[in-house]
């Protein structure tokens, strides 16, 4: 499972945790839940980081092939560089 995947879980297990801590007077499951919910957030922010930095390498280096294969006549360069670039441009848009 990836940052992103864990850290939902994290949060999502770390919040119940807290409400049902809460709700019967348990402070230790209630603080415990409150920590899980926080190294979730960090969790999920770590994988945003790590999938927007993998869309903006897609994207620089899809641009390149693209503009290399365009200058060298190559068209399966070309057309496999703008592929990579648009995959990185989603991935970019998405994680940001």
């Amino acid at each position: 499972m990836d940052n992103k995947a864990n850290g939902n879980m994290n949060q999502m297990v770390g919040s119940t945790k807290q409400t049902v801590g809460n709700a019967v007077g348990l402070d230790s499951m209630a603080e415990n839940g409150q920590k899980q919910h926080a190294e979730g957030t960090a969790q999920k922010v770590v994988g945003q980081a790590t999938e927007l930095a993998q869309g903006v390498y897609d994207q620089v280096v899809g641009k390149t092939k693209d503009l290399a294969g365009g200058m060298t006549g190559d068209q399966s360069q070309e057309a496999s560089g703008k592929m990579q670039e648009k995959k990185g441009e989603m991935q970019k848009n998405m994680n940001s």
